[in-house]
């Protein structure tokens, strides 16, 4: 059984509970949410259907607001579990194991997928796997042996334990309406009972399954302890090991005192290294120098090269003017004859037409001018380039002594060192070999250590798989055995559906039914043809809570828990026009004085839930009740939304 214990919504600022425990902290066998409409007493059910998988919840403006995480806590023979969901489109659901008193305590916690029912982490297998059923699957067409099969999910059982307000009335009490979402519903229903015909089958597939993972690991363990016998590796004891890391840690500490020891007897060296260090440092910065300067003559020789063909082109220029006159006209345009003197600019007019001019006979471009700045240019260049030439030469010149310097004082420093430094250096060597042999031996008996705990580990899963087996055997036999029979299930709903039209007071009733195909019938009619809201309301009930009680009573595979919207929906007050018949409110009254005896009765072997705006007068105590008013709180599940 898997009982419904509380509902939390987590909001920014506070949090919304709902319990279905009482005072003494047992589960309330009839919860009733009572209260004035728009309050959230349907929306409690919703968020309950969300935390088992749904892919919806309520989506009201002040939940919108004011909610963010849903947290369901619910019983199951495993133990108390709360199921942890994000308001939003999150694919995956936490389930913690704890309760919501010690939900902030550190405690284990597993991810779990929404709809992946037959993945083994998927939320619908961890609660078939509280009702026994994980596993199993659902023929595609249950008539034909060769039939496709899909994986069995807790979403199936929905419409078997949630009785939502619409389904009351609107003929669609099996999904008739969808013709494979019905099937499945009879095949569901089959599984619950045990009248399933391929149940046999199915158990005798998944015991070879279990024995052929036995052979496998038997075989596994077999060929392990072969291996170890073979090259006599031995399990260490806990002392061997911890003795492998003392031993570690002990040359380590000898090595990490030996490098302290050659540090103090090295202090003398200090005027040598210092010698070696400076002759270093002396010869890296004329490296750096010889580099620079060279890096600049790379730079400056180019520009140099630029100036010079700068210079070339200022002489071609000034030997054009000379040698190609720009005023080339030397015959006469009128008469052809030839002009003397030739054509020329005098004084700002031109001698050939006598037209004023700004061009005077002198060349456009200071030729001298440009020349002599381009010159003087050149001429730093070439300064610049000859320093750093000789920069870069006595670097150069330099750097060879500094590095013959630097490593002369190196010699001198390793001359020095190996007296005082040759007989830590062996003693530092072996200590270096003893620590990567004991950890190579720490290694080689961890490894063995490994080996033998999974040999530990194929032993425990063939002792779990040898249970496994054994209780499948013990399903297979009982099903062969003691298989009840569809008929006198249908018998014992029959029975049942047709005491509680009775119990109500059905007006007129007549051959009440529940037929081969687990559909209701009344008044020689489908409940979906009587005609009467009323009637369909008082029948879907009846039909509801006989699938429900008498899986109960037979300890079939139900969840254990019914949530029923609106019980009165259609009757009495809300009984429609022409439906006079039903607009008895003595109706809601045997309605509830039957759920609180049955309830009664099966105290601890399940629960219901019932939502409705105003249950009769001697009612059991609510669970809650909305008054959708500032003086009367609870104003509703979002308390803080007033208004």
């Amino acid at each position: 059984m898997i009982s419904i214990r509380a509902l939390r919504l987590r909001g920014d600022t506070k949090d919304y509970p709902v319990s279905f425990l009482d005072d003494d902290g047992e589960l309330i066998s009839l919860g009733v949410i009572a209260g004035v409409i728009s309050t959230g007493k349907t929306t409690v059910l919703q968020f309950i259907d969300y935390c088992l998988g749904n892919d919806s919840f309520p989506r009201h403006p002040e939940i919108v607001r004011r909610a963010r995480v849903a947290f369901l806590e619910i019983g199951t023979p495993s133990g108390v579990f709360v199921i942890e969901r994000e308001l939003g489109v999150g694919t995956h659901a936490t389930v913690h194991v704890s309760d919501l008193g010690h939900i902030a305590e550190p405690h284990e916690r597993y991810r779990r997928k929404i709809g992946s029912a037959g993945e083994p982490d998927s939320l619908s297998w961890f609660l078939l796997d509280q009702m026994g059923l994980a596993g199993v699957t659902l023929r595609q067409a249950p008539t034909k042996a060769d039939s496709g099969v899909d994986p069995l999910s807790f979403r199936d059982f929905q419409r078997l334990y949630f009785l939502s307000h619409s389904r009351l009335d609107n003929g669609d009490l099996l999904d008739e309406s969808h013709f494979m979402r019905k099937l499945k519903m009879r095949q569901v229903i089959d599984l619950m009972f045990g009248v399933r015909d391929d149940r046999e089958s199915e158990l005798g597939a998944q015991l070879k399954e279990v024995r052929d993972k036995i052979t496998a690991v038997a075989r596994e363990i077999e060929s392990l302890v072969a291996f170890l016998d073979e090259h006599q590796i031995h399990r260490p004891t806990h002392l061997e090991l911890r003795q492998d890391e003392v031993d570690i840690e002990t040359a380590v500490a000898r090595l990490t005192e030996l490098d302290l020891r050659v540090a103090a007897q090295s202090d003398f060296l200090q005027s040598v290294r210092g010698a070696h260090e400076r002759a270093a440092f002396e010869a890296s910065r004329a490296a750096s120098v010889v580099r620079d300067r060279s890096t600049l003559l790379d730079r400056l020789l180019p520009l140099k090269a630029q100036y010079s063909d700068d210079l070339k082109k200022l002489n071609f220029y000034e030997e054009a003017a000379v040698l190609f006159d720009p005023l080339s006209v030397t015959t006469c345009p009128v008469c052809f004859s030839t002009l003397s003197p030739r054509p020329h600019l005098d004084g700002g007019h031109c001698s050939l037409c006598g037209s004023a001019t700004d061009v005077t006979g002198a060349s456009a471009v200071d030729v001298g001018a440009e020349r002599k700045s381009l010159q003087e240019r050149f001429a730093e260049v070439s300064k610049y380039i000859e320093t750093v030439e000789q920069e870069r030469s006595d670097a150069a010149a330099g750097l060879a002594a500094l590095e013959f310097d630097s490593q002369e004082a190196q010699a001198r420093l390793d001359e020095a060192s190996r007296p005082v430094l040759s007989p830590f250096l062996a003693e530092r060597d072996q200590l270096l070999a003893e620590i990567n042999r004991r950890r190579g031996d720490l290694r080689a008996r961890a490894d063995a250590d490994n080996l033998h705990r999974g040999l530990d580990d194929r032993r425990a899963s063939l002792l779990r798989l040898r249970a496994s087996a054994d209780d499948l055997l013990a399903q297979l036999n009982e099903a062969r055995s003691d298989r009840p029979d569809r008929a006198t299930v249908l018998q014992r709903l029959n029975v049942r559906f047709g005491t509680l039209l009775s119990e109500w007071r059905f007006p007129k009733l007549s051959d009440p039914f529940i037929d081969g195909a687990y559909v209701p019938h009344a008044r020689g009619l489908i409940y979906s043809d009587v005609g009467s809201a009323g009637a369909m309301t008082l029948i879907a009930l009846a039909w509801q809570l006989s699938i429900f009680e008498t899986a109960i009573d037979m300890g079939a595979d139900h969840p254990g828990f019914l949530f029923i919207d609106s019980p009165q929906k259609n009757l009495g007050q809300r009984a429609g026009a022409g439906d006079a018949e039903f607009a008895d409110a003595s109706f809601g009254e045997r309605i509830y004085a039957h759920l609180s005896t049955w309830t009664n009765s099966q105290r601890g072997r399940c629960q219901v839930i019932v939502v409705d705006n105003t249950p009769p007068p001697g009612t059991p105590p609510f669970v809650v009740w909305f008054s959708r008013s500032a003086e009367q709180p609870p104003y509703g599940l979002i308390d803080d939304e007033i208004g």
